[in-house]
């Protein structure tokens, strides 16, 4: 079941996506990249929720005709978790190989 903070999130991403149409500004939506913790909230586990959101952006986009960049597809690691992530906890920068697969 989709949370009330997921479907407000949605909804906010759909209002901005009409007012730019309505300024003939093309729109490109993007997946939110994949996590399974929150450094400053341990607590929680976004996991299913980042995937959920995304669900519903990429539902939104295909029924409204706009581009969705899925980097989430390509970002993800065998735990839900970005894959570049283990690389930022030791300060280490993007990889180049992580950055082809955004472009």
């Amino acid at each position: 079941a989709q949370t009330c903070q997921l479907i407000v999130l949605d909804s906010n991403i759909q209002s901005m996506t009409e007012l730019a149409h309505a300024a003939h500004i093309k729109v490109v939506i993007s997946s939110v990249l994949p996590a399974n913790r929150l450094g400053w909230r341990p607590t929680i586990d976004p996991t299913e929720k980042v995937i959920q959101l995304n669900q519903m952006l990429k539902d939104y986009a295909d029924k409204n005709n706009v581009v969705y960049l899925d980097y989430y597809s390509a970002m993800v690691d065998d735990k839900k978790l970005n894959a570049i992530y283990h690389l930022l906890e030791d300060d280490i920068a993007f990889l180049e190989n992580d950055i082809d697969k955004m472009m």
